[in-house]
């Protein structure tokens, strides 16, 4: 450890500048550099703030921001915008940037929102379940029971989750290949489907069987759909 460090972490940080400074009146900034172990600017920088300031050791410690903020920054009205939406949803940044997108036609990358919940310390809750994985935390007392359903679609044939033998059948049969879900987030209920092409147009038709089935058992309260936001699926 040099002996600048040595002297900054003795409980009196200015007892540093203070010795580099004393050391400039007799010795040459190279050689001051070289006594206390740092680097020549660094010399020549203490030596300038102590001089534009008069003689103010605390000076000579502070730290100087950008000559000029960043240009490109997003504006503080919309990072307020940000924080508070993913304060309210609970949301993460890919499907903040589609709120902001759709409400109220601000396009913001998820990166740069990303960025924004940390300079915020905005954390998204999450859960951990039995099985070791975590997945966002939700309000189950802000709904009723089949209320708000969670629809995914899984390529069935994925060649990882069942044996051979049940691939090689599915394809010798031409049984369809994608499955849709729909989860209720409150009882845990599951509908099921099957199909043998992926598009917008089955994803939808699925959504308002589901619909359509709840309505036939007398459920008549409004009803909330949430997607992953893919290519193939519908949109809420």
């Amino acid at each position: 450890m040099t002996l600048y460090h040595q002297l900054k972490q003795c409980g009196n940080p200015q007892g540093a500048v203070q010795m580099v400074v004393s050391l400039c009146q007799s010795h040459t900034p190279k050689e001051v550099a070289d006594i206390m172990g740092i680097s020549l600017r660094w010399v020549y920088t203490i030596r300038k703030r102590f001089q534009n300031s008069g003689g103010n050791l605390e000076a000579c410690l502070l730290k100087r921001g950008p000559s000029s903020p960043m240009s490109n920054r997003t504006p503080k009205e919309i990072e307020i915008m940000v924080v508070n939406l993913a304060q309210e949803t609970n949301l993460g940044p890919h499907r903040l940037a589609i709120a902001l997108k759709r409400s109220f036609g601000i396009g913001s990358s998820p990166y740069t929102i990303r960025n924004i919940l940390r300079r915020y310390g905005i954390h998204c809750r999450k859960f951990r379940m039995k099985n070791g994985n975590k997945r966002y935390a939700a309000n189950l007392e802000a709904f009723s029971p089949l209320e708000f359903w969670q629809l995914d679609v899984k390529y069935v044939v994925d060649q990882t989750a069942l044996p051979k033998e049940a691939y090689a059948s599915i394809f010798k049969n031409r049984l369809p290949q994608y499955q849709f879900t729909a989860i209720d987030v409150k009882t845990r209920l599951r509908l099921i489907a099957y199909d043998h092409s992926l598009s917008f147009h089955n994803a939808l038709t699925f959504m308002l069987l589901v619909e359509a089935w709840l309505r036939s058992f007398g459920v008549h309260h409004h009803l909330f759909f949430q997607t992953d936001n893919g290519s193939d699926g519908p949109t809420p």
